[in-house]
């Protein structure tokens, strides 16, 4: 069967017969659906119950007048795509049609080529604007907290902080190790927000060298520096409207901190080489892997711009803080990896579970999505084993011992006996005291109470 082609509907209005037979002949024959129409009241009505994709009329009618027209065009889509038909000589009333919102007009006599020009830059601008709201989409959908595995009550926080300040023009200042998922909160928090159909614009303060980050970050004037041929935009503009993301904010040197706080408090920058202040409107989100407030009592990084920067702080937990989330980004990776290489993987041998829920993952959430990736690669049958993981993981599980599970456990079972012995283990370590022990499972009190039931553990 073959996949139907979409082809654009075109809505002609001109009280000029010919014209509308003219028209409808050549833009019929480049295989577009048109209709037409002499009366500008039936035009509307036509614009109000179908999809048009593009609407053509003309600017001089009987009844009602092009502008008047267009203009209640756009109160039915603002977004409608209008051309308008003009008579030779009346260019002045084509740009007063464009400022009410024209995309584009020809003039009478015209040629069918200039028409038909005219007709697919619209097109082509429609399809963009098409693909763009898609990719949006698509980032917006990649980005929502259904993708952001953790059901722990670490990571429920941090949820629970990305819905607070989505919304709100305030910094935002993401700590947490090296693989842990700082960047993907930060775009979680842009396109989740009233800024997402705007620009994220990340920038890695460790990657950049000190010499070029400044011109990076505000842009130049041509002629500014050697090799300055022309004039170039920074980040900062370049984010205009949205999110500016800064990774590593720690590792920016000093003097290019102090230009970060200036533009942030006023909402300006200048350009190396330039003496004209341009305003930006940007959210300033940040994150560190390492003490600022260590580097501070260092001399390494600003404490104005530091509180500045730390209106809200989102600290996001080390895997081996939020352990109870290990089976669901074992099988959230899994099902990435099986589209990714064609596989039908069905999860990890008890052996690797058990090992990865006692391992430390100094790496975090990175380091297991690439021994994941390793071993959907790797892997010869249903299950990663432990010879389908990298050397260095291999010799680390050859040495560790843990609980002996009976080989019919399934992963729901394994997860399960896994779960209740920490608990167990816990309520024994505070001797009953059930508050303490959920607080050292990290989970909630209610949350303890329902899985004590559910094992039907006893605490005496």
């Amino acid at each position: 069967m073959k996949e139907s082609v979409y082809r654009p509907k075109i809505l002609v209005v001109d009280d000029d017969k010919s014209i509308l037979y003219t028209l409808d002949t050549l833009l019929s024959g480049e295989g577009y659906k048109v209709k037409t129409t002499a009366d500008p009241m039936s035009g509307l009505s036509l614009a109000k119950d179908e999809p048009f994709d593009i609407v053509i009329t003309d600017i001089r009618m009987p009844n009602m007048d092009g502008i008047t027209f267009l203009k209640k065009v756009k109160k039915i889509d603002p977004d409608k795509t209008v051309i308008m038909i003009t008579a030779f000589g009346s260019e002045r009333i084509a740009v007063d049609a464009m400022k009410a919102g024209a995309y584009d007009y020809f003039s009478k006599p015209f040629e069918p080529d200039e028409l038909l020009m005219v007709v697919r830059n619209a097109v082509e601008k429609i399809r963009l604007q098409r693909e763009n709201v898609r990719l949006r989409a698509e980032l917006k959908s990649r980005y929502a907290f259904a993708n952001m595995i953790g059901e722990s009550e670490p990571m429920q926080r941090v949820f629970d902080l990305i819905i607070q300040v989505k919304d709100l023009d305030i910094p935002v200042l993401i700590a947490g190790e090296t693989g842990t998922g700082k960047e993907l909160v930060a775009k979680a928090i842009h396109f989740q927000g009233r800024r997402s159909s705007m620009p994220f614009i990340p920038v890695n303060s460790a990657a950049l060298p000190t010499d070029l980050i400044e011109s990076e970050l505000f842009g130049y004037e041509k002629g500014a520096f050697t090799g300055a041929t022309q004039r170039k935009q920074g980040r900062f503009e370049a984010a205009n409207g949205g999110t500016i993301f800064f990774d590593e904010i720690g590792d920016m040197h000093m003097d290019t901190q102090a230009k970060i706080l200036r533009a942030i408090e006023e909402k300006k920058i200048m350009h190396i080489g330039g003496n004209e202040q341009i305003p930006v409107d940007v959210r300033i989100i940040v994150a560190t892997n390492k003490n600022l407030k260590n580097l501070i009592k260092e001399g390494k990084f600003r404490q104005d711009l530091y509180y500045r920067l730390n209106v809200v702080n989102i600290p996001i937990p080390p895997l081996r803080d939020r352990r109870s989330d290990i089976p669901l980004l074992v099988s959230h990776f899994i099902n990435i990896f099986n589209k990714k290489f064609k596989k039908n993987v069905k999860g990890v041998s008890e052996d690797v579970l058990k090992f990865f829920m006692n391992h430390r993952w100094a790496g975090n959430v990175r380091e297991l999505k690439h021994e994941i990736e390793r071993g959907v690669a790797l892997c010869k049958g249903e299950m990663i084993e432990l010879s389908d993981l990298s050397d260095r993981l291999v010799q680390e599980a050859s040495a560790f011992e843990g609980l002996e599970l009976s080989k019919d456990f399934s992963l729901e079972k394994l997860v399960a006996d896994i779960e209740k012995r920490y608990i167990m283990r816990a309520l024994k370590s505070t001797n009953g005291v059930k508050r303490e022990a959920a607080k050292l499972l990290g989970i909630s009190y209610r949350m303890l109470n329902y899985k004590i039931a559910r094992y039907g553990i006893s605490i005496t």
